[in-house]
């Protein structure tokens, strides 16, 4: 019989039936997936529950030229290319577009979708996957906001402390993890602190997670710092990667506290690391491989760096840094929407940390209490003041950049990879812009832009130590040889 055009796209690229993503959801402890679709005319919200039930909501606001929508992807556009400040005062264009863009996503979609989670009887708080389409994955969905009345006055409230949000780039991207399950948490770990060394929040974040909860894995800094390994590319990437003959990768958990860029070309997004030298996307894609092709374990990756979340300049692709590392294997990751401060982002991650290995709260939930503990603690210490004093509580950009991806509420339950994982060898508890950031030390700035110079292949790399002459070919991001100079191996090389 003459296969049909349908049967042969499906065994290319097999699309997932409801059937698939209710299924998912009991495995990853969710009570729904939430596609939501802006139109011309009118939105959608497609929702699948954990029963197989599927609902539509129209959602006449749901708009692509819904213009709090638009405002805030030009603003969006613009901080990650000129560098704004990430607390400027509360009239800058930023700032006012996100609170624009967190109040419609509230009328706009958040309001109805609670609305019938609560009315189609889930108890407690609902736990859903959101999966935005084009310039929706821009949104912070869990900080669309309303105002309410309260005891102490009136004040926004926001989603997040209704429902517990997790986010994917598509339904096939969900189906990633449901074959996945973390690692243990042992004192292992790989603790990439500010290979740039101007990031001073983001060198005591470091410094604090590697000794309270890492110390037993690995520690990469800067170019020349004394008693460090410089972080760069081969080397971190040689921590992350599975020892020979392993079944799983080395370390449970991943922290990168550094700069990160954001480029039009997806690809080539990268985090910075020592001496300039870049972890790309491509690099991720091409040279870390936790997964097979059936259940494997796999790291938890945090990305406490700028806009590590957020896709190419048209923002119509799944591909982020926090996606490659999600492709790679990693159980789950954490990224970001935009740029972020330094300080504020140093004492939510030391917050989530703690919460994750001393209360052991999974990663989503881990995520979602540090952030309602910073908006509390906002709450509170504006309580009884003026109403321009009280802003900082109703300010998303305080504590909302963040974002969950992957396993992140309960523990697989007793399937195939619960089974995968019970055999394996228990080993763990044994282990021992322009390139340079011109944005001083108060934000881990992002920045779109294109790769002007000579050709990539003949770029040179060179020793940064005063009279050495060792240098190396390399591309934009870093040499093809040697990371560090072999005269002086404590110096990554530098891009002459």
């Amino acid at each position: 019989m003459r296969e049909s055009l349908r049967d042969v796209f499906n065994d290319v690229a097999s699309v997932p039936t409801p059937g698939d993503i209710s299924e998912w959801c009991g495995s990853l402890g969710i009570d729904a997936v939430v596609h939501l679709l802006a139109g011309r005319h009118c939105g959608w919200a497609l929702i699948v529950h954990r029963n197989g039930h599927i609902t539509s909501l129209r959602l006449p606001l749901l708009l692509l030229h819904a213009p709090e929508l638009l405002s805030f992807t030009a603003a969006h556009n613009e901080q990650l290319r000129v560098g704004e400040a990430v607390n400027p005062p509360a009239d800058s264009s930023w700032r006012k577009a996100l609170h624009g863009v967190c109040d419609w996503a509230w009328k706009a979609a958040i309001r109805e979708l609670y609305e019938h989670l609560t009315a189609v009887g889930i108890e407690d708080t609902p736990r859903v996957v959101v999966i935005p389409s084009g310039t929706l994955g821009l949104v912070p969905w869990h900080a669309a906001r309303h105002r309410a009345k309260t005891p102490g006055g009136w004040e926004h409230r926001f989603a997040i402390e209704s429902v517990a949000f997790s986010y994917a780039p598509s339904a096939h991207a969900l189906s990633w993890y449901t074959l996945r399950a973390f690692l243990p948490l042992t004192g292992s770990g790989v603790v990439v602190v500010d290979p740039t060394m101007d990031l001073p929040h983001a060198r005591q974040e470091g410094e604090d997670l590697y000794r309270w909860y890492y110390s037993k894995g690995r520690r990469f800094g800067g170019s020349g710092e004394p008693g460090s390994v410089p972080a760069t590319p081969r080397a971190v990437l040689s921590a992350l990667s599975d020892p020979v003959g392993s079944p799983a990768p080395a370390y449970p958990v991943a922290h990168f506290a550094c700069h990160a860029r954001s480029r039009a070309l997806a690809a080539e997004s990268h985090l910075v690391l020592a001496n300039g030298q870049r972890l790309s996307v491509s690099s991720v894609l091409d040279r870390l491989r936790w997964a097979s092709q059936g259940p494997s374990l796999g790291p938890l990756v945090v990305l406490s760096a700028c806009a590590t979340a957020v896709p190419g300049a048209h923002y119509d692709g799944a591909l982020s840094m926090a996606t490659a590392f999600g492709s790679a294997g990693a159980a789950a990751v954490v990224g970001s929407l935009w740029a972020v401060d330094d300080a504020a982002t140093a004492a939510l991650m030391r917050d989530f940390h703690t919460l994750l290995n001393l209360e052991g709260l999974p990663p989503a939930e881990a995520l979602r209490t540090a952030q309602l503990r910073a908006l509390r603690e906002a709450r509170a210490g504006t309580r009884g003041k003026k109403t321009r004093a009280k802003a900082p509580a109703g300010d998303p950009s305080y504590w909302a950049a963040f974002v969950h991806q992957g396993l992140g509420y309960t523990a697989p339950p007793e399937d195939s990879v619960s089974s995968a994982v019970s055999t394996l060898p228990e080993r763990w508890g044994t282990s021992s812009d322009t390139e340079a950031s011109t944005d001083g030390p108060g934000l881990r700035l992002p920045i779109f832009a294109s790769l002007p110079g000579p050709d990539p292949s003949a770029l040179v790399w060179t020793c940064p130590v005063a009279d050495c002459s060792e240098e190396a070919n390399g591309d934009m991001d870093s040499p093809f040889d040697a990371d560090c100079c072999p005269v002086h191996p404590g110096n990554a090389f530098v891009l002459g």
